[in-house]
Protein backbone atom coordinates (compact mmCIF):
# COMPACT_ATOMS: atom_id res chain seq x y z
CA UNK A 1 0.00 0.00 0.00
CA UNK A 2 2.17 2.66 -1.46
CA UNK A 3 1.69 6.25 0.34
CA UNK A 4 0.66 4.36 3.97
CA UNK A 5 2.42 4.41 6.75
CA UNK A 6 2.47 1.99 9.22
CA UNK A 7 -0.21 3.08 11.14
CA UNK A 8 -2.20 3.72 8.09
CA UNK A 9 -2.38 0.54 6.91
CA UNK A 10 -3.05 -1.29 10.55
CA UNK A 11 -6.33 0.91 10.63
CA UNK A 12 -7.28 -0.34 7.28
CA UNK A 13 -6.70 -4.30 8.30
CA UNK A 14 -9.39 -6.01 8.27
CA UNK A 15 -9.63 -7.08 11.84
CA UNK A 16 -13.00 -8.05 12.57
CA UNK A 17 -14.35 -11.10 10.90
CA UNK A 18 -18.01 -12.30 11.29
CA UNK A 19 -18.82 -15.86 11.13
CA UNK A 20 -21.98 -17.74 11.53
CA UNK A 21 -22.55 -21.17 11.66
CA UNK A 22 -25.94 -23.25 10.78
CA UNK A 23 -27.97 -24.42 14.35
CA UNK A 24 -26.65 -27.68 14.83
CA UNK A 25 -23.50 -28.15 12.95
CA UNK A 26 -19.57 -27.62 14.20
CA UNK A 27 -18.54 -25.84 11.37
CA UNK A 28 -17.82 -22.06 11.32
CA UNK A 29 -17.98 -19.90 8.02
CA UNK A 30 -16.90 -17.26 7.33
CA UNK A 31 -19.61 -14.09 6.01
CA UNK A 32 -17.30 -10.83 5.32
CA UNK A 33 -14.62 -9.30 7.42
CA UNK A 34 -14.27 -5.62 8.36
CA UNK A 35 -11.65 -2.83 9.69
CA UNK A 36 -14.42 -1.36 11.84
CA UNK A 37 -16.13 -3.11 15.25
CA UNK A 38 -19.40 -1.43 14.88
CA UNK A 39 -19.26 -2.42 11.31
CA UNK A 40 -19.39 -6.01 11.84
CA UNK A 41 -21.50 -5.46 14.30
CA UNK A 42 -24.23 -3.66 12.35
CA UNK A 43 -23.88 -6.32 9.60
CA UNK A 44 -24.28 -9.40 12.17
CA UNK A 45 -27.68 -7.64 13.72
CA UNK A 46 -28.75 -7.36 10.16
CA UNK A 47 -28.07 -10.62 8.75
CA UNK A 48 -29.63 -11.91 12.06
CA UNK A 49 -32.95 -10.66 11.18
CA UNK A 50 -32.58 -11.85 7.58
CA UNK A 51 -31.33 -15.70 8.03
CA UNK A 52 -33.15 -18.29 10.41
CA UNK A 53 -31.36 -20.75 11.49
CA UNK A 54 -28.23 -19.32 12.02
CA UNK A 55 -26.02 -18.50 14.94
CA UNK A 56 -23.36 -15.54 14.23
CA UNK A 57 -20.26 -14.59 15.62
CA UNK A 58 -17.60 -11.94 16.05
CA UNK A 59 -13.91 -13.26 15.58
CA UNK A 60 -11.58 -10.50 16.24
CA UNK A 61 -7.37 -10.93 14.42
CA UNK A 62 -5.59 -10.25 17.38
CA UNK A 63 -1.88 -10.71 15.75
CA UNK A 64 -0.65 -10.79 12.55
CA UNK A 65 1.68 -14.20 11.98
CA UNK A 66 3.29 -12.38 8.86
CA UNK A 67 3.83 -9.11 10.30
CA UNK A 68 7.66 -10.25 11.22
CA UNK A 69 8.34 -12.01 8.28
CA UNK A 70 7.24 -8.50 6.89
CA UNK A 71 9.91 -6.56 9.02
CA UNK A 72 12.67 -8.81 7.98
CA UNK A 73 12.01 -8.57 4.28
CA UNK A 74 12.43 -4.96 4.71
CA UNK A 75 15.12 -5.17 6.31
CA UNK A 76 16.83 -7.80 3.85
CA UNK A 77 15.59 -6.50 0.56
Amino acid sequence: MFGMNEKEIKLKTKRYIVMRKYDGSTDFYQERAFDNKDYADEYARLMVKQEAGYTYYLFEQSKDYQEKELEQEVVNG
